[in-house]
């Protein structure tokens, strides 16, 4: 399944945005090789927990990715084999124009990153983001959660 999203970091939210949905995520790295990666997530939301694990490989706007669940027996067992740390955000999630807009608020390092996710290539390349938002990342590599879990751990 493909991914197409652009990445842009945000200072400060307009007032009177209001969320549709919230989580906390914690995330851990099992592999990065190159442009590949195979990661674990625990996502909590009202207190209900949620364990997956992806393959992602490509680099930019658009990745591959494989994701699917897996226990909590399973999550915990594969996170004591990832180096430590792992990366923790807030995740707010909303509506922007039709699009799914999620805020990465990071808990180490402080740092605040929307992903907006589209449908084609055509339509991310359209997109006009707006004044709110701040320098694109989509193509910088230092804001990969990949390579900001990688500076957690040396």
């Amino acid at each position: 399944m493909q991914e197409i999203e652009r990445k842009f970091l945000i200072d400060e939210l307009p007032k009177g945005m209001i969320p549709f949905e919230t989580k906390t995520v914690y995330q851990n790295y099992l592999t990065v090789h190159g442009m590949e990666e195979v990661r674990i997530r625990k996502q909590v939301e009202g207190g209900i927990e949620k364990f997956d694990m992806s393959y992602k490989s490509g680099s930019g706007m658009i990745r591959n990715e494989i994701k699917f669940n897996i226990s909590k027996e399973a999550f915990g067992d594969l996170d004591k084999l990832a180096l430590k740390p792992g990366v923790e955000k807030h995740r707010r999630f909303f509506d922007y124009k039709g699009h799914d807009l999620m805020i990465d608020i990071f808990v180490n390092p402080e740092l605040v990153v929307a992903e907006i996710e589209f449908e084609s290539e055509q339509q991310a390349k359209e997109f006009t983001p707006p004044s709110w938002f701040g320098e694109e990342v989509t193509h910088s590599k230092e804001y990969k959660t990949k390579n900001i879990w990688r500076d957690l751990i040396q």
